[in-house]
């Protein structure tokens, strides 16, 4: 799967070092570590994301959560295929709903923003890029700012 996901790893490389700067080269500098440290070397030098996970979530809703898994301020990457109509990315505290077709990518701070996706008419694969705070910790790879771009 890692192999088969290179392109979508480098597009959400791209996009996040065009979003934010500060969050992609402390994802270089620890996925760097990680292809040069003894205990992670063959499993991260077939890892090509700057994120230090991904989570799959497939056909199903998601209620309204604060995501876990993330490192606070930075963002998550939410990139959603397959093959339905309807799809809706939902925000509720800020009254904001946005259409969420095959093919989207949203960049949220999900450990800070609630959100929600409802129910989709066909199927549907959300994946979910974010950077785990243990393993930045780990690289040393700075305190984590908010984007200023």
């Amino acid at each position: 799967w890692v192999q088969e996901s290179r392109e979508l790893f480098a597009l959400m490389n791209v996009i996040l070092a065009l979003i934010h700067p500060g969050q992609y080269e402390a994802g270089r500098k620890g996925l760097r570590l990680c292809k040069n440290f003894h205990a992670t070397v063959s499993s991260a030098r077939a890892w090509e994301s700057v994120f230090t996970a991904v989570g799959i979530i497939s056909n199903r809703v998601t209620v309204p959560h604060k995501d876990i898994g993330g490192y606070l301020p930075w963002y998550d990457l939410l990139f959603t295929c397959g093959d339905y109509d309807g799809g809706v990315f939902d925000i509720p505290g800020l009254g904001l709903e946005f259409s969420y077709p095959p093919g989207a990518v949203v960049a949220i701070c999900g450990k800070f923003i609630r959100h929600h996706v409802p129910m989709v008419r066909g199927n549907r694969v959300c994946c979910a890029f974010y950077m785990r705070k243990n393993v930045q910790t780990w690289a040393d790879s700075g305190v984590p700012h908010w984007s200023m771009e």
